[in-house]
């Protein structure tokens, strides 16, 4: 019973797709890219908690993501107090987490 209402509680990629479009591709796309890169990773149904959870895993990583509907997503490196591209973002969270994965077992 526990195991189907968590099933329930997760978005599948094809209802990711349904929300996903406009300033949300770009968050959808870093939520694809880590759910494959990681598989046991599993998304909330609700997409604010998703994107909650999504920058959750990048602020534990170092950065804060922006994902103001004003514009695309913006990566900020807290480190260094300076923006950072998407590519160079998603290097630093592997990194991050390959350092430490104890750190980020609570989102994987």
């Amino acid at each position: 019973m526990a195991n189907e209402i968590l099933k329930n509680e997760q978005l599948s990629f094809d209802e990711l797709d349904q929300v996903a479009g406009g300033t949300h591709e770009q968050t959808y796309d870093d939520m694809q890219f880590l759910s494959d890169t990681y598989p046991n990773l599993t998304w909330p149904r609700n997409w604010d908690a998703a994107v909650g959870k999504l920058g959750a895993i990048f602020w534990e990583a170092g950065m804060k993501l922006d994902t103001s509907e004003n514009h695309g997503n913006i990566y900020y490196d807290r480190v260094n107090g300076k923006a950072i591209d998407q590519y160079r973002a998603r290097q630093y969270l592997i990194d991050a987490i390959d350092r430490d994965p104890y750190r980020f077992a609570k989102f994987l």
